[in-house]
């Protein structure tokens, strides 16, 4: 096993071990952010220099993540963005193409989602910004 992979393992099992990462969330969600999170490490790998940068800024989004997923039910629309702003610096940090000008529009179509749905809502927006702007824009891709 390269020192790369090895880096990568060290990373994605301390994603695990940090309860604070995911102690917001039931147990089903925890687990599937944790899976992106882990996803997340082999593609912030690069040649390894700044695994470990990069890594401690993705657990940073991932706790974030976990705070806001831990008490949306009942948020309004207004809390929901001021929240998504506040993250924002990290996911911008990271270069996910998630846009800031998408999270009043992402944060209506939050509200009344369940907890499982938001989580998945939230990883597409910062995953594939685009997709979900032609989604809040009413386009059908046509």
């Amino acid at each position: 096993m390269s020192n790369l992979e090895q880096q990568i393992l060290a990373e994605q099992q301390r994603l695990y071990e940090i309860p604070s990462l995911t102690d917001e969330m039931d147990d089903e969600n925890a687990t599937s952010l944790l899976e992106w999170a882990s996803a997340q490490i082999i593609e912030l790998a690069g040649d390894g220099s700044q695994l470990e940068a990069r890594a401690k800024v993705l657990r940073r989004l991932v706790g974030d993540i976990n705070l806001f997923m831990g008490h949306v039910e009942g948020k309004s629309a207004q809390d929901m963005q001021h929240e998504l702003e506040q993250i924002y610096p990290i996911v911008n940090e990271l270069r996910y193409p998630a846009q800031l000008r998408l999270v009043p529009a992402l944060t209506e179509q939050l509200v009344g989602q369940s907890v499982a749905d938001i989580l998945v809502i939230l990883i597409a927006w910062l995953e594939n910004d685009s997709l979900l702007a032609d989604v809040l824009s009413g386009e059908d891709g046509e």
